[in-house]
């Protein structure tokens, strides 16, 4: 179907076109592309490596790797063709080929893949991955789920089935199709989900959320825990997840006086990070990329800063089974000794209110 181009008097068409009509390589053009700016496709897709191929005693190569803000790997391939061809195969057989890849190899293949394309954020890869999947509430791991994504002109009947029937049983692959447009001397993409159509994915996310939380939790292991915060032994909050108990001891502490320097260095890593100058909400996240370019602002409290004189301190969203420790350090520094953490299960309501992610 093509695009339109609004007139004065009518609608012009913009004719769809092959790749290779426009002179779009598979591996030179497209790849390279998305491998760049591969929001386009998934906003929430690291990219962290191109031409993969780090398996023994195979000479297979995966077009490009991601890993998603869950900690899962991202296999995606790439084809020109108006069918497919074998592509779901083929990624089937790479994700299974990945899943004894660590979290450790990941960082390796990170540093490698910015020291080609970005070589000033190389040294920043291990934390630059452990704030993109800080939603993986276990840090410095991967999810046992792999993901696969599939972009092509188009997608033949075989594909489209043996896709539905894999996410019929929980595997989640993706078809995405990709159109070259020829207008003048421009050429333009279109960027469209077949599978799932959009309708579809909203339903899926909505019905489907706790049950795939709940099968995550179970095939990860993953610690749930969440902390009652009490004030001179009395609870003073609802059970709260591990960031949003983290925050709360941070706010408290820093209503009291314990500075962002002082509370910075009882948290791990940089879990704390400042940020220099007077900034109001619309400014804050690129004062913040500007100050620290290898991390995602996403993973970070942006909203709900420690503002101190000329200076800002955002605190990470994401923290993994070294939380109890951090809240204990936290606590600790209490100059009244009236805070107290209780650990209590998660497992019974994974959806409690006011949790979300930024």
């Amino acid at each position: 179907m093509p695009l339109w181009l609004v007139r004065p008097h009518t609608l012009e068409p913009v004719q769809t076109a092959q790749f290779a009509d426009v002179e779009m390589r598979e591996r030179e053009d497209l790849e390279r592309l998305l491998r760049d700016r591969f929001s386009v496709v998934d906003d929430e897709v690291l990219i962290i490596a191109e031409e993969f191929g780090d398996f023994r005693d195979a000479r297979r190569r995966v077009d490009l790797l991601g890993v998603d803000h869950q900690g899962r790997l991202v296999v995606i391939e790439l084809k020109r063709t108006d069918d497919g061809g074998h592509m779901e195969l083929q990624a089937l057989r790479y994700a299974a080929m990945l899943r004894t890849m660590t979290f450790d190899d990941v960082v390796h293949t990170y540093e490698r893949h910015l020291r080609l394309h970005a070589p000033a954020a190389a040294s920043d890869a291990r934390t630059a991955l452990i704030d993109w999947t800080g939603e993986a509430e276990t840090e410095g791991t991967l999810s046992t789920d792999t993901r696969i994504v599939l972009i092509s002109r188009d997608f033949g009947v075989e594909v489209v089935s043996t896709v539905l029937w894999l996410r019929d049983y929980g595997v989640d692959v993706r078809c995405i199709r990709l159109v070259p447009y020829k207008h003048l001397t421009d050429v333009l993409l279109d960027v469209q989900p077949v599978v799932p159509v959009p309708e579809v994915a909203i339903v899926e996310v909505k019905f489907g959320r706790k049950a795939a939380a709940a099968r995550t939790a179970v095939r990860q292991d993953r610690d749930l825990t969440r902390f009652i915060i009490a004030e001179n032994g009395q609870p003073s909050t609802p059970p709260l997840r591990k960031r949003r108990a983290v925050l709360e001891i941070v706010q408290r502490l820093h209503g009291r006086g314990i500075t962002g320097e002082r509370l910075a260095q009882a948290l791990p890593g940089n879990k704390l990070r400042r940020v220099e100058g007077e900034y109001d909400p619309d400014t804050i996240e690129a004062a913040f990329h500007s100050a620290h370019p290898g991390s995602d602002p996403r993973r970070f409290f942006l909203e709900e800063p420690l503002r101190e004189a000329n200076t800002a301190w955002v605190l990470s969203n994401g923290w993994g089974r070294n939380t109890a420790e951090a809240l204990a350090k936290l606590v600790a520094l209490d100059p009244d000794r009236l805070l107290s953490i209780q650990p209590v299960s998660g497992e019974a309501d994974l959806d409690y209110p006011g949790d979300e992610v930024p």
